[in-house]
């Protein structure tokens, strides 16, 4: 018997969209864990003002990051490991992506009096919108990386990227947090920038013929920005609701609020980032297995996962809270298991956005993801104002729900569908 499960077990972690989907959740894994302590941290070293501040300030650079990525990670996922020209493309991708992420900080930064007010004071000189820069760039050419990383099939590089930005946040943390929401919010990033040009550096080792240098423009690099724009609105539409709710959150609630706002959101997001993994490598196996098949087993895959960890999660949210202090658990536990539980739901719009990827419907997926948005923002809004700090939570789970009934409603045809052509 030994024998036989040592062989499934084998089996199982040969087949590369479980072996890779578990390096990437270990990846995910490290970075929460250590987000989580991160927060943690923080709560005991600052006053909950400052770390609600410092959050808004994290929040911004994540956000911003996602803003200007025009979905190219979804395409390195596609086209990294087929492309005959690996290094050219990735090139493309990563100059693309840090000239945008350096725009956005600087527009951001300029126009923060009147959309961020609250974070302004912080964002109002020359060095300072420089390191806002240099946090926003690194934070996307990381998620890049890992994903170009991931569909080469160096999953292992990333976990090991995300290990070392979670270790530096943590030692960073104490020396830094003296400087008050700066401090916090350069504890988190600067880590994460350092990490990702450490991984960059190595991928001439990693990827064959490598060169920096090569920035021909070739058939897979059109390909590449082919299918990274037709996906961006989707991808933008997905993707604002989980970055832009921080941003959000912090004008309509007070500094100590956003503080147990968004400790709740951090530690609800390790489970709303399963999937995400999940998805994402569907989406990378699926442009050689088809897309019906490889999105039928991410899905049994995720939902196997998650259902009973979420059930967990939901049951240990006060005990979890517990650990940033007595307020943080009162105020967050009820946000706190809406974020959990709806990760369930998340699980099966995301595997549905991968399938309909592949298969070139692009309409379609931005349909699903724009009323995603639109129900996850605007029941937010409404029940913050009308509930204060539940609303959060309540209004998330809401929206997964009713986008994973019309998932289903509406669910695609199961006959197999070719993946789609590269334009």
């Amino acid at each position: 018997m030994t024998g036989i499960a040592g062989r499934r077990v084998a089996g199982h972690l040969a087949d590369q969209l479980y072996r890779q989907s578990y390096l990437m959740l270990a990846g995910t894994a490290v970075s929460a864990s250590t987000g989580l302590v991160f927060w943690v941290l923080a709560a005991h070293l600052a006053a909950p003002g400052t770390v609600g501040l410092g959050a808004g300030l994290v929040a911004a650079v994540s956000f911003l990051s996602y803003l200007t990525s025009l979905a190219l990670p979804y395409g390195m996922l596609r086209y990294a490991r087929t492309a005959t020209h690996v290094a050219g493309l990735v090139n493309a991708a990563l100059c693309c992506s840090a000239v945008t992420s350096v725009l956005a900080a600087v527009i951001f930064a300029a126009g923060s009096a009147r959309w961020a007010p609250k974070l302004h004071g912080f964002l109002d000189g020359g060095a300072d919108i420089a390191v806002f820069a240099v946090a926003g760039t690194g934070t996307a050419l990381g998620l890049l990386v890992d994903n170009a990383l991931a569909a080469r099939r160096h999953g292992g590089v990333a976990l090991a990227r995300n290990a070392i930005a979670g270790v530096g946040k943590l030692v960073l943390l104490p020396f830094l947090v003296h400087l008050g929401p700066v401090g916090v919010y350069l504890s988190m990033t600067l880590p994460m920038a350092a990490s990702t040009a450490a991984a960059v550096a190595v991928l001439p080792r990693l990827v064959p013929g490598y060169s920096f240098r090569d920035l021909r423009p070739s058939p897979d690099v059109v390909a590449l920005f082919g299918f990274s724009l037709r996906n961006f609105p989707a991808a933008l539409a997905s993707g604002a609701p989980t970055f832009l709710l921080p941003v959000i959150v912090v004008s309509l609630l007070d500094a100590r609020e956003n503080a147990f706002f968004y400790v709740a959101w951090s530690v609800g997001q390790v489970a709303q980032l399963v999937p995400s993994v999940v998805a994402n490598m569907a989406l990378s196996e699926g442009a050689t297995e088809g897309a019906v098949r490889s999105a039928a087993r991410a899905e049994r895959f995720v939902l196997a996962l998650l259902v009973p960890a979420c059930a967990v999660g939901a049951l240990m949210a006060g005990p979890l809270l517990a650990a940033y202090g007595p307020a943080y658990a009162r105020a967050g536990v009820l946000p706190l298991r809406c974020f959990v539980v709806a990760a369930v739901p998340w699980a099966v719009v995301l595997v549905s956005q991968s399938r309909l990827r592949l298969e070139g419907r692009y309409r379609e997926v931005t349909a699903l993801t724009l009323s995603f948005c639109v129900l996850s923002l605007g029941l937010v809004l409404v029940l913050v104002r009308l509930l204060g700090l539940p609303g959060t939570g309540l209004g998330w789970l809401a929206a997964a729900t009713l986008t994973a009934l019309a998932v289903y409603v509406r669910r695609p045809s199961r006959r197999a569908a070719p993946p789609a052509i590269a334009p």
